[in-house]
């Protein structure tokens, strides 16, 4: 039967779809990605492969699933089925110089152990860890007073320092929406437009609390975002380990306390 997993959390931007099905092809001819076929057919999933006209048809072929946003860019990946380390690290390994850096794949094994691949530089490199804490925004109450300098600030903090080595998306980012976006948060606004609120669903894997800390803070997110965000706002975040933090915002300061 093999062994199954599942691709439960995952953010990848390609920077070159064209060149990435290129690349899947060239390194699936050197050594076959997967020795799968469909049931009725007389040609290989590999040799298939090799006439994928489209990038999401190769990648269905090896069992995952392209996830795009509104625009048509991919955002993330999905896989379900069983699962084999090999293979999927020379998947990976061929697409790694076309993800942006900053992507990621979180893999949940079916005895929980979980792999995470991390994309920096061209390169892919997977670790295994048996701790998942999935992070989600649970409640929230969020004033932005001033959305353009908001977006301004944010832009001139990652030009300074980015906030996302090895991914400039939020340079071209013409919202604050599409801002956060880049950082998996998502922006709620009331009848008349105003923000009223954000959202956010993302798992890191993390060993100690501390890392989830500075997670939360991501790159200086939140303290940039401060000083345009309206006293009182604040923001809960939970954790699938019982972890529980309360993000406040309060004279143009940003504070964590864990509940």
């Amino acid at each position: 039967m093999g062994y199954y997993a599942k691709c439960s959390k995952s953010k990848i931007r390609i920077t070159d779809e064209s060149a990435a099905l290129t690349a899947l092809k060239e390194a699936n001819a050197k050594k076959s990605l997967t020795d799968a076929e469909e049931f009725g057919r007389s040609e290989t999933n590999s040799e298939r492969l090799a006439r994928a006209s489209s990038f999401d048809d190769a990648l269905g072929l090896l069992f995952w699933e392209v996830r795009r946003g509104p625009n048509g860019a991919i955002v993330g990946l999905a896989f379900d089925f069983t699962f084999d380390e090999l293979e999927h690290e020379a998947i990976f390994n061929a697409l790694a110089p076309f993800i942006a850096g900053g992507s990621y794949l979180v893999i949940e094994g079916e005895d929980e152990t979980c792999w995470r691949t991390t994309f920096e530089k061209g390169r892919a490199t997977t670790g295994v860890t048996s701790i998942n804490i999935g992070l989600e925004v649970t409640e929230s109450r969020v004033g932005i007073v001033d959305e353009a300098a908001a977006l301004s600030a944010l832009r001139e903090r990652h030009e300074r320092d980015p906030l996302q080595p090895g991914d400039d998306s939020l340079l071209r980012a013409s919202t604050l929406d599409e801002a956060l976006e880049c950082f998996e948060w998502s922006v709620v606004r009331d009848g008349d437009g105003n923000v009223t609120a954000l959202t956010g669903d993302w798992a890191p894997l993390v060993t100690e609390e501390k890392t989830v800390l500075d997670m939360i803070q991501s790159d200086q997110l939140l303290a940039t975002l401060a000083p345009f965000v309206t006293d009182e706002s604040y923001v809960i975040i939970e954790g699938e380990a019982e972890l529980r933090w309360k993000v406040s915002f309060q004279a143009g300061r940003v504070r964590e306390k864990e509940l």
